[in-house]
């Protein structure tokens, strides 16, 4: 590795990112959750995010033994912020985002 040339490297982490982010959106507009941020959990309401097995988004009520999707969605407000569907409190989740590959 000491012999790449960091350009090139550069050039093709910042593919690989637009590429990453293409297959996000994707996935988003297939209605799956394309894991770009931490699930989310109100801790006014204890509503809480979930995935099934099909990756789709789930919400739940913390303590509900059967896990039953209230079919409730957090809803994003600003990129990064959400604001909770039952209670109205707004969240910030973690993306992950400190780094800007272009």
């Amino acid at each position: 590795m000491d012999d790449e040339d960091p350009v090139k490297l550069d050039q093709e982490i910042r593919m690989l990112v637009r590429q990453l982010r293409a297959a996000q959106q994707e996935a988003r507009e297939l209605g799956l959750f394309p894991e770009d941020r931490e699930l989310l959990e109100c801790l006014r309401c204890d509503l809480v995010e979930d995935l099934g097995c099909d990756q789709r988004l789930t919400t739940f009520q913390r303590g509900d033994p059967g896990y039953t999707d209230t079919s409730m969605r957090f809803q994003e407000v600003q990129p990064g912020m959400f604001r909770c569907p039952q209670c109205g409190a707004t969240l910030m989740a973690d993306t992950g985002d400190d780094l800007d590959f272009g």
